[in-house]
């Protein structure tokens, strides 16, 4: 399991992210985390966590409880940690199921 990090993480940020990795959401473990530092939609510098989860076998969505579960767990971590808003969890899936539509029709 992978966590990619820019060169001047800040800590608290690192500590997050670890703990995402180590999250299960609805019974399926994260591959990766990646952090990024950028500007968001309204020119705001923020956190992107994102979480890169399998795509589940059943009915290929993800369990919504369980996400919102750890969503709110990890806003009560970054408070309490300091870490500067605003910061977002961005979920995505192992697969790019496009490229996997495009290979199947060729």
């Amino acid at each position: 399991m992978g966590m990619s990090r820019p060169d001047a993480l800040d800590p608290a940020a690192a500590s997050l992210a670890a703990w995402l990795a180590s999250q299960r959401i609805g019974g399926l473990s994260p591959g990766d985390v990646r952090v990024q530092r950028r500007e968001d939609s309204f020119d705001e510098l923020s956190w992107f966590f994102e979480v890169v989860l399998p795509v589940p076998p059943d009915d290929g969505a993800w369990d919504v409880p369980s996400i919102n579960r750890v969503k709110h767990e990890f806003r009560d971590r970054a408070l309490a940690a300091g870490l500067e808003w605003p910061w977002y969890i961005v979920l995505a899936p192992d697969h790019d199921e496009r490229r996997d539509d495009e290979a199947a029709a060729a």
